[in-house]
């Protein structure tokens, strides 16, 4: 396994906990509840998104421990957009740490190849 798949999964597991969180405040939002109860609501959302993006910003690199913040994010965020007039879009060859330089592709030390 690289780091570009924990990286991937990371993220599939974030979007898939937002996306059901987000149409569920929506539809309460929408709901004739009363005012106060649809700007908790919303509070709520807001957090509990936010709280699922900053989740991601704290992975930590297997090589130096350091946290790879919004690069890993990017290198994640590119291949998981539809491709582009091609049969695959191809990896970013400059996704790496941001401290050590070492690629998203190598694989993650004590993972099987």
């Amino acid at each position: 396994m690289t780091f570009r798949d924990y990286l991937q999964a990371r993220y599939d597991r974030v979007r898939w906990l937002a996306l059901p969180t987000l149409m569920v405040a929506v539809a309460a939002v929408m709901l004739p509840i009363g005012l106060l109860i649809d700007k908790v609501l919303l509070g709520v959302l807001f957090a509990l998104v936010g709280g699922l993006w900053s989740y991601m910003g704290t992975v930590r690199c297997p090589s130096c421990r350091r946290r790879v913040g919004i690069a890993g994010l990017n290198a994640v965020r590119r291949r998981a957009r539809p491709p582009m007039r091609t049969a695959e879009r191809p990896r970013d060859p400059e996704a790496k740490c941001p401290h050590c330089k070492i690629s998203f592709d190598a694989p993650m030390p004590g993972s099987a190849p």
